[in-house]
């Protein structure tokens, strides 16, 4: 199958998927096993961004094209149908602003981290 094929078939069956259940099982919605395990606000984009990462190192590191455009079909998908309910919530700018400046230091770490994580895995590949 067509790489394209195989991203728009993850990519919209992502999105039946997840509608679908949501109309079948709400109660699955109202309250999310992680934010009553941590207490943290995870959002399906969270999800998709993990996904399409998890893609990236895929393609990166090992070539294997197929399983990253699954991967990269549903978080793709995972980002978008968050996306359009971000842009439509009122905004809290003031308590957003002060969150992203208190998160600097921990997302520093995090870019660098994930950097380093490619470099010494590309390099293990190679040699």
């Amino acid at each position: 199958m067509e790489l394209s094929s195989i991203f728009v078939l993850s990519f919209l069956a992502r999105f039946i998927f997840c509608r679908v259940l949501l109309y079948l099982k709400p109660a699955l919605f109202k309250k999310p096993y992680i934010k009553s395990l941590t207490g943290l606000q995870i959002h399906h984009y969270h999800y998709g961004l993990l996904l399409v990462v998890i893609a990236v190192f895929l393609l990166l590191l090992d070539g294997k094209e197929q399983y990253s455009i699954v991967l990269l079909g549903v978080g793709v998908g995972l980002l978008l149908d968050e996306a359009t309910t971000a842009m439509l919530i009122p905004s809290q700018s003031d308590l957003e602003f002060r969150i992203y400046k208190q998160s600097f230091a921990s997302t520093a770490v995090l870019f660098c981290c994930v950097s380093l994580l490619i470099l010494l895995l590309r390099k293990c590949l190679i040699e």
